[in-house]
């Protein structure tokens, strides 16, 4: 993606900013909420008739565009709304745990999931998990099995073709469909760790802050309406309960597909008090 001369966006940028961090959200009547992604779409979303319903839409949105912003992102808010703590980020399992990865765009939380689903710990999804609590050990699940990738990252992380589809007209990610991905029916695990993902020169795997992890949590979480204070709170204090009964890690590495192995080493290593599959 590139800017004129002046330095506008593209319309095609100005898609992606308004699908990375978010729609506006607006209170129009008691239970019911307008989620605006600028010029890409428009949702009402009422809780009174559990209801959501696309008002408007730019004519380039097909039905792959409006599914992807229902599923990864309309969604997880809604979810998020009662105060679920749902984090943004992929999912894999360990042992018998769940391990999250999260990051911002372009961390490669996406790609690094998907290469650990190659060396057999099942992949369950890369965009939403939803954090609960059962019997006092938290446990985790994805909202659904997905995974998106670009060309190259499919090309380089799977030693098989694979079936893709598109992911949303103003994007070239794509949708990968494998029948060993999660399941259609939610499966919770406990959660095992939490990984924060970023780009560096060398790869290195450090134990987070206390402080630093909560704020992560919180940063890489979803948020039906982000001006709700009492929300944040509860968002907040559903982190320092994460951080306390699960390590929370910071693991930075080159975005080079030859180093991946040893970028897994490192984790797995980090991983491995993790009891096995029962």
């Amino acid at each position: 993606m590139s800017s004129d001369s002046a330095g506008a966006k593209t319309g095609v940028q100005a898609l992606g900013d308004a699908e990375e961090f978010g729609p506006a959200v607006e209170q129009t009547a008691p239970g019911v909420f307008t989620l605006d992604f600028g010029s890409l779409a428009r949702f009402v979303v009422s809780f009174e008739d559990r209801s959501v319903r696309l008002v408007a839409a730019r004519p380039e949105a097909d039905q792959d565009t409006i599914d992807h912003l229902l599923d990864d992102h309309i969604a997880p808010r809604i979810i998020a709304a009662d105060g679920t703590l749902v984090l943004h980020g992929s999912s894999i399992v360990v042992g018998s745990h769940l391990v999250a990865f999260l990051g911002g765009t372009g961390s490669g939380k996406s790609t690094f999931a998907a290469s650990m689903h190659g060396i057999g710990h099942r992949l369950l999804g890369d965009d939403a998990i939803v954090i609960s609590d059962k019997g006092g050990v938290l446990h985790g699940e994805a909202v659904y099995p997905s995974l998106r990738l670009y060309r190259r990252s499919i090309e380089q992380v799977f030693d098989r073709s694979v079936e893709t589809s598109p992911m949303a007209f103003y994007s070239d990610k794509l949708h990968v469909a494998a029948p060993e991905f999660g399941s259609p029916a939610p499966e919770q695990f406990p959660l095992g760790a939490v990984f924060f993902l970023s780009e560096g020169d060398a790869i290195t795997l450090e134990t987070t802050y206390p402080s630093d992890a909560c704020f992560g949590l919180v940063e890489n979480s979803f948020a039906f309406d982000p001006n709700d204070q009492t929300g944040a709170m509860h968002r907040m204090a559903k982190a320092a309960r994460v951080v306390s009964a699960v390590p929370c890690y910071e693991l930075t590495y080159p975005h080079d597909f030859g180093q991946l192995g040893e970028v897994r080493a490192q984790a797995l290593a980090a991983l491995a008090h993790l009891s096995p599959p029962a």
